[in-house]
């Protein structure tokens, strides 16, 4: 197959991030994606859907990942169907040997992932775009899940894990948009907007606020113009995300022409 347009990928994976993340790369390249959180429940899946493509975890609860791809090979209804470890347990040579297609190691990013699932006859279909994007959160779940929602749109991302090396980074590296957590210790996303917009260097650039904190009414009125949108961390949904990101970016681009 071409791409992976309408096939549907299993993902056996207990760590709800890593799966959500994985879920964006695939769905990013036309897979649609059933998670299941243990290997027993994979394997009945497995049986039950008969998805395209599974990808396995090996730290699983119970029944580990190991077990799951023995089973899963030594059932003749789901051998045939493509296996792609991915794992921070990645024994490249102990996976293979077990039937697996594919071997990787987390963090896996959308190139790695392409290329082998590209091995396998599921074609590349990330969009490309262009530009830079520094994230800043203290979170690093979250640093890492956004930069998954933009790495597989295309763009490039930079990461910072608190307030000062965010202004530092912003400031070196002049991105084309910055998303902000506003709950962060030390500086607050407050504080870093106030020092950036304040500075001449990087003041210009655009910034997305992306929070699990309740916005106020005042809180909007603080930010003011200062930021373009206000998304909350708990409805960020790929599609709508990367079209306010889009929309920032194009909006930017056309104030300064």
């Amino acid at each position: 197959m071409s791409d992976g347009m309408g096939a549907v990928t299993l993902v056996i994976e207990d760590d709800h991030a890593a799966a959500e993340i994985l879920r964006v790369q695939l769905v990013a390249i036309g897979f649609r994606v059933i998670v299941a959180e243990t290997a027993e429940r994979g394997i009945e899946l497995a049986v039950q859907q008969r998805p395209d493509l599974i990808t396995l975890d090996i730290h699983l609860p119970g029944m580990d990942g190991w077990q799951c791809l023995e089973r899963l090979k030594k059932n003749t209804d789901v051998a045939s169907i493509p296996v792609v470890i991915i794992s921070i347990v990645a024994d490249r040579a102990r996976g293979l040997s077990l039937g697996a297609n594919q071997v990787l190691q987390k963090p896996v990013s959308r190139d790695q992932l392409s290329r082998a699932l590209g091995a396998e006859g599921f074609g590349r279909r990330f969009a490309e775009r262009h530009g830079v994007v520094l994230v800043i959160d203290d979170d690093p779940k979250a640093v890492q899940l956004l930069g998954t929602h933009l790495d597989v749109a295309g763009y490039k991302v930079l990461s910072a894990f608190n307030g000062r090396q965010g202004i530092n980074i912003a400031r070196e590296s002049k991105p084309d948009l910055i998303l902000l957590d506003l709950m962060m210790p030390e500086l607050s996303g407050f504080d870093v907007i106030d020092a950036l917009k304040n500075d001449v260097t990087t003041r210009d650039i655009p910034i997305i606020v992306v929070t699990a904190k309740q916005i106020t009414q005042a809180d909007r009125d603080r930010l003011g113009k200062d930021a373009k949108e206000i998304l909350e961390k708990s409805d960020l949904r790929h599609g709508l995300f990367i079209r306010e990101v889009d929309r920032a970016m194009l909006k930017d681009k056309v104030d300064h022409a």
